[in-house]
């Protein structure tokens, strides 16, 4: 009820009021006219007869009575209401009771109103503050233009979390660290400080126990690890050194290197070393381009040789020929296919 609301309502009242005090002076005027005109002085002709005086003892005035002191007080609508001017006030006593009922709920109505209307803006102005308090919040949620929707979807939250099923719960916790970023490993470390139960406690003792009697073996176990992981790191070193090394002096290297790997793993896994160099040329017989050109060298490196060998053993008869011819011996008479052929033979 706004304030334009009670000023109508007090002039309502009002107006009430005045129409009832009119109603009363209008049944009272009628009233005194007819008793005005209907008193006449009495005559001797309609004076009434004295009562003769009885007998015996005079007559004793009656006993005054005594005020009630255990009657009611006035109530509630004997009384004018509250704010009244003594004028008003006056006027009170000769209203007709409904009038004064009818008055008196209607202050009471407006009494009441007043009471809900401080509530209700004492409850608005708490949700106003709230509202520009938390305003950038609700406009991040979406809800910038609607306050009362972020409340009440705040409240369907918590009432979820409070009464909802577990699928309900974990659909919201889920909801939670995806919208708001929340570190899972923070989350657990919180959740694993928690005060553990009775059981976890006895059972957290029992691992302490179990860890502190291996500890010796955990112990080793950790520094064979370490030794494994300390070789491991210098065979790849050593490897990556030699693979270097040999890269050099390796023409095709870059040609068959995935090859030599696979040749090195098969053999690895059956048990087997392989060098470098046996994987190296493994791959580039399997590698028909490669074996191709390799044959090749070959065939004109055995044509190249055997060329020297003949050329060694020419020059070898030529010499042995010149001696002869020089001395005369008894191989003269060999000509000289004989004498090379003679030769090839003997070397």
């Amino acid at each position: 009820m706004d304030k334009d609301e009670e000023i109508n309502d007090v002039e309502d009242m009002r107006s009430d009021f005045e129409d009832a005090i009119k109603t009363v002076e209008d049944d009272d005027d009628p009233a005194e006219e007819e008793t005005g005109g209907s008193q006449e002085e009495p005559t001797a002709e309609t004076a009434p007869e004295t009562p003769p005086e009885p007998d015996g003892e005079e007559d004793q005035p009656a006993p005054a009575e005594e005020p009630d002191n255990d009657s009611p007080a006035p109530s509630r609508a004997e009384k004018a209401p509250a704010g009244w001017t003594p004028a008003e006030r006056e006027q009170w006593a000769g209203l007709p009771t409904d009038i004064k009922a009818r008055i008196t709920k209607r202050e009471k109505e407006i009494a009441d109103g007043l009471n809900n209307q401080v509530e209700n803006r004492k409850l608005g102005q708490q949700y106003s503050e709230i509202a520009g308090k938390y305003q950038a919040t609700f406009a991040a949620e979406g809800f910038a233009s609607d306050p009362a929707k972020a409340v009440e979807g705040l409240v369907q939250v918590v009432t979820n979390m409070r009464f909802g099923t577990k699928e309900q719960k974990v659909k919201h916790i889920a909801d939670f660290i995806k919208t708001y970023d929340v570190d899972i490993g923070m989350l657990d470390d919180s959740l694993a400080g928690a005060s553990p139960s009775p059981e976890q406690t006895q059972d957290t003792r029992m691992e302490q126990m179990l860890d502190k009697r291996m500890a010796p073996v955990n112990n080793l176990l950790q520094q064979l690890e370490q030794n494994k992981t300390a070789s491991a790191e210098a065979m790849n070193t050593k490897t990556s050194q030699d693979v270097a090394t040999f890269s050099e002096s390796a023409e095709f290297i870059s040609d068959v290197r995935m090859d030599m790997a696979d040749l090195m793993d098969l053999a690895a896994q059956r048990g087997q070393e392989m060098s470098l160099q046996d994987a190296y040329d493994k791959a580039c017989a399997i590698t028909p381009e490669i074996s191709k050109v390799l044959t090749g060298r070959a065939e004109k490196e055995r044509i190249l040789g055997n060329n020297n060998d003949v050329t060694a053993k020419l020059a070898a008869a030529s010499s042995i020929a010149g001696d002869q011819g020089g001395t005369g011996g008894g191989a003269g008479d060999l000509s000289l296919r004989d004498e090379i052929a003679s030769q090839w033979g003997t070397g």
